[in-house]
């Protein structure tokens, strides 16, 4: 994957430090998945999801408001019979220097607060 963080605002690099903490327990984390655009001046973060696919749909709409005409309408379709795979996130790129693209990051609490008592 290409590195696209020159550029980057400051929020941009903060969010990318999210990534930074792991965690062993599946249920203390959660991915977010961010869909950044990039055109010849800076990159952007465009929105956040919690699904992938979700992600990935929007990354397409972006596609096709933008006019970029696109070899195929969906991305990666995830799991099939024999092998499981999971959906990965899109990308798009034009000669003019105009990108598009879903990155997943986990997101790890640093604290988590215990339920109030009565």
């Amino acid at each position: 994957m290409r590195d696209d963080t020159a550029g980057m605002s400051l929020t941009t690099q903060a969010i990318s430090k999210i990534s930074a903490g792991t965690s062993t327990n599946a249920r203390m984390y959660r991915t977010v998945y961010i869909l950044f655009q990039h055109d010849t001046r800076s990159t952007s973060i465009v929105e956040v999801f919690a699904d992938v696919q979700d992600a990935n749909n929007e990354c397409l709409q972006q596609a096709s408001s933008h006019g970029v005409t696109l070899t195929s309408k969906s991305s990666t379709t995830g799991p099939d019979n024999h092998f499981f795979c999971p959906v990965e996130p899109l990308r798009w790129d034009t000669p003019e220097g105009l990108s598009c693209w879903v990155e997943g990051f986990d997101v790890v609490p640093k604290k988590i607060a215990s339920p109030a008592r009565n």
